[in-house]
């Protein structure tokens, strides 16, 4: 499992909308968060608390990421209906991005739930790998203010 101060893994995710994030180097502080699958109560729960803070984290300058790997179009049927607004990676195949932040579970088909907040420059500045849903966004968004107070 990665930790805080590794470099994130040298792979691009690509979002159900065609979006591509180079996530070893993303350019301007990330969120990234793994969710097992879409529509189910957890993942639901997680997406939308970050979906209500969206604003926040884009005011501060960092962009929130989600990711599992899960089919484009359960992704986007799951986006559609709850409104959400950030990108979510469908890391369908081998699962490049989610073996390579080591949250892979292919005899399970979903990927373990963990959060990272990955610098512009893709140094991993938190990392939080057994998350509850609930709370956990406004863990994270006080985790981003830590670090770089008013913004990124």
């Amino acid at each position: 499992m990665l930790k805080e101060g590794d470099k994130a893994p040298a792979v691009v995710g690509t979002s159900y909308d065609g979006r591509t994030f180079n996530l070893g180097a993303p350019g301007r502080p990330t969120v990234l968060f793994f969710y097992p699958k879409a529509a189910t109560g957890g993942c639901t729960t997680e997406a939308k608390e970050f979906n209500a803070l969206y604003d926040e984290f884009e005011a501060l300058g960092v962009q929130v990421v989600g990711a599992s790997v899960d089919k484009p179009e359960a992704n986007e049927r799951w986006a559609k209906k709850l409104g959400l607004r950030m990108p979510l990676i469908s890391d369908t195949g081998e699962h490049p991005v989610a073996s390579a932040f080591g949250v892979a579970r292919p005899m399970v088909g979903v990927a373990k739930r963990t959060t990272w907040l990955i610098d512009a420059d893709g140094t991993l500045r938190r990392v939080w790998p057994k998350v509850t849903p609930a709370g956990h966004a406004a863990e994270v968004l006080a985790a981003v203010r830590e670090v770089w107070g008013a913004g990124a």
